[in-house]
């Protein structure tokens, strides 16, 4: 009997058809896995796009609708030159008086605002009740310190009915249903939230750019970049679009906008002002966290900003903030000051103009009574290994999951 079977079977070629056949089954659920993986890839890329167009195409005719209804006021170009001319205490004067109107001072703001955002790319979004909240304002007998003051704010913070993205289109979808702790007072305050400023993509940059909303360029040259991560905000305020703005800052995100655009920021020290409502994209900020804080055409405007911020109602908000109101002794005392100054870091040689600059400041104080100590900064690169660690505790998760 074995020897009628054995010619019949043949194990060596059973075995190898069966790994053949294995492998070919392998091979095409893989193929087909990276098949599907890539069309999916291709759609959700082309609803992407999609999504994009639209916002962008909606944004145009938000615009290009606000411009339409401010060419019906026919306001005069002395009035509007009059009113950009005025300094930040000036405007602040007028309107407190009567003199000038909420609704009026508005629409000046709006048209500049929109003239500079065609020359820039600064603005998100217009925020859509700043006239009725103005006509609300003129109606009302009380003012408050800010009445009638129009402020441009960071696309990060949070307001209902707006995208808070940080230029990724991640999270663009998400519904935002609280508003902002600063933006809450601010209105408290008399204050005019009118428009949305651009941010880079992650806001860790100094450039300002991304897919959701564009590139914003500085107001001054168009080839140059305005700074970041408040790169809208800077050029908006520096390309005379805005008086008063509100930013933030975790490692230069004020500071170095301000430089680029030239206007004045300032960032508080760590927890002076809330950051509740503002949207924290980096869950690896530890040590180093990003602080919000106010941009504005010229100093004034930020310490009046200041002044206003730091009342009852931002500790009753946010209780975490510490409840020292504006230290108005120390602003107008005249106490001498002993401040270190520095124009070279021995790593990164600055710019002569950024040096003459900081030596021009350095004039003005000594001869106001100061007294300045010149240093030089302790191993600049160890310090910048130690930021990152501490702003990207987490390996920088947090954005490499979203993008």
């Amino acid at each position: 009997m074995d020897r009628l079977i054995r010619p019949f079977w043949k194990p060596d070629e059973d075995r190898n058809r069966s790994a053949k056949i294995l492998c070919g089954v392998v091979a095409a659920v893989y193929i087909s896995n990276q098949v599907v993986r890539k069309i999916i890839d291709i759609v959700q890329k082309q609803q992407i796009k999609k999504k994009i167009q639209k916002n962008r195409e909606k944004r145009k005719l938000s615009k290009a609708q606000l411009e339409e209804h401010l060419k019906g006021k026919e306001i005069s170009t002395n009035t509007i030159k009059r009113i950009l001319s005025l300094s930040f205490k000036e405007l602040q004067a007028e309107l407190q008086s009567g003199k000038l109107s909420a609704v009026d001072v508005l629409n000046v703001y709006q048209i500049k605002a929109l003239e500079v955002d065609k020359r820039t790319n600064c603005i998100t979004e217009l925020v859509r009740d700043s006239e009725e909240r103005a006509k609300q304002l003129d109606s009302d007998r009380k003012k408050g310190p800010l009445y009638g003051i129009p402020v441009s704010i960071k696309e990060t913070y949070t307001m209902p009915g707006y995208p808070c993205t940080g230029g990724m289109m991640f999270y663009f979808d998400e519904q935002v249903t609280e508003e902002n702790v600063l933006v809450q007072v601010l209105k408290k305050q008399g204050a005019i939230p009118f428009v949305r400023t651009n941010v880079p993509q992650t806001l860790m940059t100094f450039e300002c750019s991304n897919s959701l909303y564009g590139t914003t360029k500085n107001p001054h040259d168009p080839t140059r970049i305005p700074g970041g991560s408040s790169g809208g905000e800077s050029a908006l305020i520096g390309g005379g679009g805005s008086i008063l703005g509100m930013g933030g800052d975790i490692g230069g995100s004020l500071r170095i906008p301000a430089h680029m655009a030239g206007c004045c920021s300032l960032k508080p020290s760590g927890g002076r002002l809330s950051r509740k409502g503002q949207n924290m994209f980096n869950k690896g900020e530890t040590l180093v966290q990003s602080q919000t804080g106010p941009m504005a055409a010229e100093v004034d405007g930020l310490v009046n900003c200041m002044r206003c911020l730091l009342v009852p109602e931002l500790f009753n908000l946010d209780p975490a903030v510490p409840p020292i109101p504006f230290r108005e002794e120390i602003f107008t005392g005249k106490n001498k000051l002993t401040i270190g100054f520095y124009i070279d870091d021995s790593n990164i040689k600055a710019a002569p103009a950024c040096q003459r600059a900081v030596l021009e400041v350095k004039a003005i104080l000594e001869s106001q009574g100061h007294t300045l100590v010149p240093f030089k900064p302790v191993d600049v690169y160890r310090m910048a290994a130690l930021f990152l660690k501490s702003v990207f505790a987490d390996g920088g998760k947090s954005y490499l999951n979203v993008l």
